[in-house]
């Protein structure tokens, strides 16, 4: 639901007809309109997985005692 949301929000209009007969399984992407509504969503997902990771990374930071002996490199 978020990458539909993600390219929807990114839009300038409202969907076309094409778009809304393929939406209703009307009418079959082209294998070049499919390939850009895919790089599209991998692109959005590697948006939301990237924080989710950050988010990660800082919870887990937080979570270290004041006085821990952190390892040096």
């Amino acid at each position: 639901m978020y990458m539909l949301y993600s390219i929807l929000k990114d839009r300038d209009g409202p969907p076309t007809p094409n778009e809304i007969d393929i939406a209703l399984a009307k009418q079959q992407l082209d294998g070049k309109t499919e390939a850009e509504y895919l790089q599209k969503i991998e692109k959005s997902s590697e948006n939301i997985k990237k924080a989710f990771r950050d988010q990660q990374a800082r919870a887990i930071v937080s979570c270290v005692p004041p006085n821990y002996p952190l390892p040096t490199t």
